[in-house]
């Protein structure tokens, strides 16, 4: 599937809105210092085409609570809501963001919940216009003008530099999920270029601190 591996390759799965809006793009820079090591990168929506053993590094974004895992938190996460570059000239207050269709994303649920409370607002159901199940799509709804999404400020930051056309309507609020680095608690010490890569993937994370802006 991914052709011809050298020997220092190292396996990292992450949920695919973490691979695409965010590690993607800084992964080249590890490459470039590092030449001797590939890195293959595995979303967690293919998640079954690799063996938990092939995994050398399983970053995913939660709460901390899987069974059975150790979990070492890696970042400290803010969410923004966004919308389509001319329909932020509509929101003026957290208020106004109960006038627009809300777009939900399948276990970030809680995100719209966290934003309005912070706010002294309440969701009510029938405000929700979408469900998605990845931040990339409920990106794409709110920049084609389908409503408000409430994201991962880090993700946000990466997409319109990408070119994505949203925009942030509103400051930033700390978000309960982070990221995990995360192992079967009789997991085998890692190979010396696996630490190597999540060092670098710790300091990538302390120097953009989710994106608090």
């Amino acid at each position: 599937m991914f052709g011809n591996e050298a020997k220092q390759t190292i396996t990292v799965r992450a949920s695919i809105s973490t691979v695409t809006l965010w590690q993607a793009s800084l992964l080249p820079a590890f490459i470039e210092a590092y030449p001797g090591i590939n890195v293959r990168l595995v979303s967690t929506i293919w998640g079954n085409s690799i063996a938990e053993e092939d995994v050398d590094i399983d970053l995913r974004i939660g709460y901390g609570d899987w069974p059975g895992m150790q979990a070492e938190k890696i970042s400290t996460e803010t969410v923004v809501p966004v919308s389509a570059l001319d329909g932020n000239q509509s929101i003026g207050s957290s208020t106004d963001l109960l006038q627009q269709p809300h777009i939900y994303i399948l276990g970030h649920e809680d995100s719209w919940e966290t934003y309005l409370s912070t706010h002294g607002l309440v969701a009510e159901s029938s405000h929700i216009r979408y469900m998605v199940d990845t931040t990339a799509t409920a990106l794409a709804l709110a920049a084609a003008g389908g409503g408000i999404a409430i994201i991962i400020t880090r993700f946000v930051d990466a997409a319109i530099h990408s070119g994505c056309a949203v925009s942030v309507v509103g400051d930033p609020v700390e978000f309960p999920q982070s990221h995990y680095f995360v192992n079967p608690v009789n997991q085998s010490a890692p190979r010396p270029e696996v630490r190597l890569l999540k060092s670098w993937i710790r300091s990538v994370f302390d120097e953009s601190v989710g994106g608090l802006r």
